[in-house]
């Protein structure tokens, strides 16, 4: 080991991984180290370029004990470190120095050479990892605007300001009874997630803490990935807010949804199997022609709404007791913005921790049996004869009956004095069935069905439902108090409707369905009941008939209506049809000349550009004559004055008959070579003229 060097890290989870990652030696995982104190820096731990987040300081003391890791570094190694070693030892700095201690050499921060806005934490024990959720969580308090003005500390919300704990609970709608740490740390770590699948973070940052990346993929996400925006909320700067939070979740639970759609996508759960979702993102990228960078980028995201934006919705059967009681159990089909909703849609494994965790200490039996207590109150509503309100209301068949229908004399039973006194002084109101509640959708079930019969066990008596053979307006039942009839609780009554159990048929004018206070179940007995008396309640059917002719009528009234519209309709399309063939025509011969007009203005356009440049090469010889004339009037100056210089030689008999030799010739010879050269540029231009009057 002499050429390995030995260094202490407060941080222990960290280093591992790095030894781990590295290929270095770990001497101990975890031990004691006497005599310092960590501190814990909030601006170091946002900063993700800054791995190392704690300050260590020397004290002296033995109360003061830290938990450290022991890793051994090879001296080649440090010479030529590594970025993720050199950055984690932070040698170079001028705050660090190291120090050697028995278990190896640490890197310890003065503090007085920090800048004095650092926000720095003690940790109490000295253990690192084991305050840092902790850390996590309040410094997610603070940035979610629910700690106030409070500076960072290690106390939890529940100790130190329970207002807060309850705060982010309301704005996320998280559920009460998940622990609140836990479910704090996945809903910002399932944040991260999607934002690393959208391609706006890196992976290292799925943590569960806010970070300053974190806010800087959130705003980019507002700002560049459309969220489903409301006028609820609009983000001025960027942070966690809830609404945001729901929509990023939401669009990603919606890419899914279409992957699974498109058959490129088996799994449940992207925010557990993010990495093998990257794979399936990948081959949907390359089927479409797109650069496979197994992220939703925009790209991605554009072909997925181009391909599978009307998203068929799929039957979902509600099989569990939770569906039965209203709790909705469907997936989330839309991109929602709305905590509420999206609360409401929760159904992936990773997002039901959160928002909708399993309920330990109730049993399967409570709940069932609340559930279906609940199922039936609300299919009993629902029905346009029952009243579930009044249930203090009693309908008993009229007196004149009860002897010789209700009951036979081996049966007969008898009213108290009590009970008499107590109907009149409460008379019982009259029961009818209103025809308004025949307005009501009556289950199509009670349609198929003629009769039922549910027979009482109880004081030998039995109560029918049977349908007349005739056609009865609406009776009005009223009350007797000569017996006390045994009531049919909703319950019961519509869990035999629910169930295809054969009526007994009696097409014999029947009193009407006895109702009473009482609360005694009813049993179904064998066929010796039929035998026995029975109180039969007529289903009346005139008045819902009479109806449905009506309606009838109007319908066919509005078919017509309607048929006519289509007439003309049709009609109308025929005239435009026409108006269009006769407009299409004109059009194309306006095309066709317009098409030949074209065709003449480039060949004018054509012939104007080719006369221009012979007109530029026209002054251009026009320059190029002006200049020789310049030089033949430069070379006569300059022959004057040379003759002028003979004939000042010359004697005087010769001097005019020389003079006028030389000028001649001279004249003579500049004269043909002139008019030669003119000649050829006037003969040019004259037929660049005729060309260009023809051409007019």
């Amino acid at each position: 080991m002499s050429d390995k060097k030995r260094f202490v890290f407060a941080e222990r989870k960290k280093a591992l991984q790095i030894a781990a990652t590295c290929g270095l030696s770990v001497i101990e995982e975890q031990c004691e180290l006497v005599g310092y104190q960590i501190y814990i820096v909030e601006q170091w731990m946002c900063d993700r370029t800054i791995d190392s987040n704690v300050v260590k300081v020397f004290t002296g003391e033995k109360s003061h004990i830290i938990q450290v890791a022991v890793i051994a570094i090879s001296t080649a190694e440090l010479q030529h470190p590594r970025p993720q070693i050199q950055s984690f030892l932070n040698v170079g700095e001028s705050s660090m120095k190291l120090k050697s201690t028995p278990l190896g050499e640490i890197v310890l921060t003065d503090p007085s050479e920090l800048p004095f806005e650092m926000d720095m934490v003690l940790i109490p024990d000295g253990d690192y990892d084991k305050w840092v959720k902790q850390a996590y969580v309040n410094i997610n308090l603070k940035r979610t605007n629910c700690t106030g003005r409070s500076s960072l500390n290690l106390r939890p919300p529940k100790m130190g300001s329970p207002a807060s704990e309850e705060k982010f609970r309301s704005l996320y709608k998280i559920a009460d009874t998940v622990d609140f740490q836990e479910a704090m740390i996945n809903l910002v770590s399932t944040v991260q997630i999607a934002l690393y699948l959208f391609k706006l973070l890196d992976k290292d940052c799925i943590d569960g803490l806010i970070c300053n990346e974190t806010t800087k993929a959130l705003w980019l996400f507002y700002t560049h990935y459309d969220p489903v925006k409301t006028t609820e909320y609009s983000l001025k700067e960027p942070w966690l807010e809830p609404h945001l939070v729901a929509a990023i979740i939401s669009k990603l639970i919606m890419c899914r949804n279409k992957l699974q759609d498109s058959n490129f996508t088996t799994i449940k759960d992207p925010f557990i199997d993010y990495d093998s979702f990257r794979f399936d993102i990948g081959d949907y990228q390359r089927s479409k022609n797109i650069r496979p960078t197994k992220f939703l980028d925009l790209e991605t995201l554009a072909k997925l709404n181009e391909h599978t934006f009307n998203l068929k919705m799929k039957k979902v059967i509600k099989s569990k007791l939770d569906d039965i009681s209203g709790v909705s159990n469907s997936p989330l089909f839309a991109e929602t913005s709305d905590p509420e909703v999206f609360r409401h849609h929760a159904t992936i494994e990773s997002l039901r921790k959160i928002w909708r965790p399993k309920l330990r200490g109730m049993t399967k039996k409570s709940r069932a049996s609340g559930t279906a207590a609940e199922m039936l109150s609300r299919v009993a509503v629902s029905l346009p004869w029952i009243n579930t309100a009044d249930h203090h209301k009693r309908i008993d068949v009229p007196s004149s009956m009860s002897s010789s229908v209700i009951s036979p004399s081996s049966h007969k039973t008898t009213t108290t004095e009590e009970e008499e006194q107590a109907s009149s002084s409460h008379p019982i109101p009259e029961y009818t069935m209103s025809p308004d509640r025949l307005d009501q959708d009556i289950p199509s079930y009670v349609h198929h069905q003629v009769a039922q019969t549910i027979y009482h066990d109880d004081d030998h008596e039995s109560l029918e439902l049977t349908k007349e053979s005739d056609i009865t307006p609406a009776t009005t039942f009223r009350p007797s108090l000569t017996h006390h009839k045994r009531s049919i609780s909703d319950s019961f009554l519509i869990s035999k409707l629910a169930t295809n159990y054969q009526p007994i048929i009696d097409i014999t004018p029947r009193p009407s369905l006895q109702r009473s206070n009482s609360t005694s179940s009813l049993i179904v007995l064998n066929d010796e009941a039929i035998k026995r008396p029975m109180v039969s309640m007529n289903v009346q059917t005139y008045i819902t008939y009479q109806k449905l002719c009506q309606q009838q009528r109007t319908l066919k009234k509005k078919l017509d209506d309607l048929t006519q519209v289509a007439d003309e309709y049709e009609r109308m399309a025929s005239r435009l049809k026409q108006v269009y063939q006769r407009r299409h025509k004109m059009f194309e011969s306006i095309q066709k000349e317009s098409r030949e007009l074209i065709m003449e203005q480039t060949e004018t356009e054509q012939e104007l550009k080719l006369m221009e440049d012979d007109s530029a090469k026209v002054h251009y010889e026009l320059k190029a004559l002006n200049d020789k004339l310049k030089d033949i009037e430069d070379n006569v100056g300059a022959f004057y004055g040379k003759v002028g210089v003979l004939e000042r030689k010359m004697d005087d008999s010769q001097q005019s008959i020389t003079t006028m030799l030389i000028v001649g010739n001279y004249f003579h010879h500049y004269w043909i070579k002139t008019r030669e050269w003119v000649m050829t540029v006037i003969g040019s231009f004259g037929r660049n003229t005729r060309a260009s009057i023809q051409i007019g």
